[in-house]
């Protein structure tokens, strides 16, 4: 790691019962557990995940959000209306919780959100009106419209009005 780079007590902790050494400066010494040269990286998505949990937990402004979604052992996810938050986008679902589907809200109010879609992803407008811009065409779309997005595809919604949008997108693309 280079010099000066922060590293939390948790994942100090994290690295050493997984036996990974942390060292920082340059060395030309290997280092354990390095991958070879040409080699990608894999990291574990469980992993990331607990790590980011543990740290949102820090911050006591963000648990209520946490609350807000209820988990059956059957793998049901219930969200209850209180988890979302004002941000201009914001997935509700974790990896972990669908593995497949990933799916959230868009905010928009007076401005607008360029989008380049990696997933197929199909998109409900809760509430307002939103315009939307692909291949130099304008669609008006309404509250109760649903519109569909292929991956690859580059557009720009903008709503001059407070507008929702809940998504879907096939995270496996």
């Amino acid at each position: 790691m280079e010099p000066g780079t922060i590293i939390t007590p948790a994942a100090r902790d994290e690295a050493k019962q997984r036996g990974i050494v942390l060292r920082t400066g340059l060395s030309s010494e290997p280092v354990p557990n390095q991958q070879p040269a040409g080699e990608q990286s894999c990291l574990d998505p469980e992993l990331v995940e607990r790590i980011v949990r543990e740290v949102l937990a820090a911050f006591p402004g963000l648990q209520s959000r946490q609350q807000a979604k209820e988990i059956d052992p059957s793998g049901l996810v219930l969200v209850r209306k209180e988890c979302c938050n004002k941000e201009q986008s914001q997935e509700i679902l974790t990896r972990a919780e669908s593995p497949q589907l990933s799916s959230g809200f868009i905010t928009l109010e007076g401005e607008s959100l360029k989008k380049n879609s990696a997933c197929d992803e199909v998109n409900y407008l809760l509430e307002g009106t939103v315009n939307l811009a692909v291949n130099g065409r304008n669609y008006q779309l309404k509250a109760g419209d649903v519109f569909y997005i292929p991956k690859e595809t580059s557009l720009v919604l903008s709503a001059q009005q407070r507008a929702r949008i809940f998504f879907v997108t096939y995270r496996s693309c």
